[in-house]
């Protein structure tokens, strides 16, 4: 790369994934070409982050009070109710798993009762199989929240359902994300935002400012060189890639739980939240500004390149390896925390019967090759009810598990589905 070569990301959490890319195949090249790794190691290539933007002046227009009253009104929504709102694409395989929102929600709705709570999706469906697991979750979990699927291009909101909304949801658990637009348009609408604190999320929203932040966990690097071979080697698609690493990735239900709660129960919180965010989305993520910071970018490269000599081209390689990486490596700054084989799983007091409930779902169960057998399961639930809490490495011992990394994944997939909690080692 010459010393004006720049490549852009959208957030820092991006920035590392390429870095570990980059990473991957200098070493990889310097092995195969015979050179020192040090050397491999330059020149190098400058990744600055630029965020993307959100035309603030149109959210203003379109959140209005009497585009908030006429919105309501349309959705059945009294001044007692809380709308607590997600958009984007409605995809558990490639952009969010629904489930822990809808079981936060669900609890929310529980402990606020007889005060309505609804749930607002606005996004689209890729295909059919996606809009039945959405249905079949809904109908499973929701008894108490009120929830309602609201399309992209539907004639009676053609805004969408920002005027509507008290609260922006976003619990994104997917490698796919980067950057993430729907948290800064949310905040441009001058909504409190709780979202998972995962990938460029955690740039944008500001923890206990303007709104909250959800810890998030992952398998550890090595956790996923099973995933990336599958890729490879083309017994996995790109969607399996996606949702093997979802699968077992944990956004804490209990704490979106709380966090939704306590918007929900105080209006105030929410206006003040909500008036942080607006400010915040003016002042950093309004498109004027952001097309400042290309500006300076590009007239600093300009005058290197006019400036500096041209470095000799570099060699190239048609290996596959480092282009199929272990997802949980690659994009090990994305969770707040990583699961270790000395964190502690414990039983969560979810009934039997729920959990298989919870299982049979579309949604749940996505890619079984990279978790344990389902007919392990219950010697795997047994032991845990035995001891009551115990590490995973000493689980594995227990269960007598060489493949912890497949045991890592299913742990994460058992406290997503909230059957299990986990303890981080102290």
């Amino acid at each position: 790369m010459q010393s004006w070569d720049a490549l852009i990301c959208p957030s820092n959490a991006i920035k590392g994934a390429v870095e570990t890319v980059l990473e991957g195949w200098r070493y990889y090249l310097a092995d195969r070409l015979g050179v020192d790794r040090a050397q491999a190691l330059r020149p190098s290539l400058q990744l600055p982050v630029i965020p993307l933007g959100v035309d603030t002046t149109r959210f203003d227009k379109i959140t209005t009070p009497e585009k908030r009253g006429n919105q309501r009104r349309a959705l059945g929504l009294g001044s007692d109710a809380t709308a607590i709102l997600y958009v984007g694409r409605l995809n558990y395989l490639a952009k969010a798993n629904p489930l822990p929102l809808l079981i936060a929600v669900e609890d929310v709705a529980r402990r606020r009762n007889p005060a309505p709570v609804h749930l607002l999706f606005n996004g689209y469906f890729n295909d059919d199989d996606n809009e039945r697991a959405f249905a079949e979750a809904i109908v499973a979990i929701c008894k108490f929240a009120q929830v309602r699927i609201v399309r992209h291009g539907d004639q009676d909101f053609p805004d969408g359902l920002w005027a509507a909304a008290d609260v922006f949801c976003s619990p994104v658990d997917n490698i796919q994300e980067s950057f993430g637009l729907s948290p800064i348009e949310a905040m441009a609408a001058g909504l409190p935002c709780v979202v998972s604190d995962w990938d460029g999320y955690r740039d944008t929203v500001r923890n206990q400012v303007d709104g909250f932040l959800i810890p998030t966990l992952a398998p550890p690097p090595g956790s996923g060189v099973q995933l990336a071979y599958d890729h490879f080697a083309g017994r996995a698609h790109y969607g399996d890639y996606l949702s093997a690493a979802s699968q077992s990735s944990v956004v804490d239900t209990e704490a979106l739980s709380r966090a939704l709660f306590t918007l929900s129960a105080n209006p105030d919180l929410r206006r003040d939240m909500g008036a942080s965010a607006r400010r915040r989305a003016r002042e950093t993520f309004e498109w004027s500004r952001i097309i400042r910071d290309y500006v300076a970018l590009w007239t600093e490269l300009g005058e290197r390149r006019a400036r500096d000599a041209e470095i000799g081209a570099m060699g190239h390689d048609t290996s596959f390896h480092p282009s199929h990486p272990d997802p949980f490596a690659m994009f090990a700054g994305f969770p707040t925390a990583q699961i270790e084989l000395a964190g502690r799983l414990e039983l969560a007091g979810l009934g039997w019967d729920e959990a298989m409930r919870r299982i049979r779902l579309k949604i749940s169960y996505i890619y079984p090759h990279t978790l344990i057998a389902l007919e392990d399961l219950p010697l795997l639930i047994g032991q845990l009810e035995s001891v009551r809490s115990t590490s995973i490495v000493d689980l594995a011992g227990m269960l007598k598990m060489d493949d912890t990394a497949k045991l890592v994944r299913t742990a994460g997939w058992l406290v997503k589905l909230g059957i299990c909690r986990y303890r981080a080692p102290e």
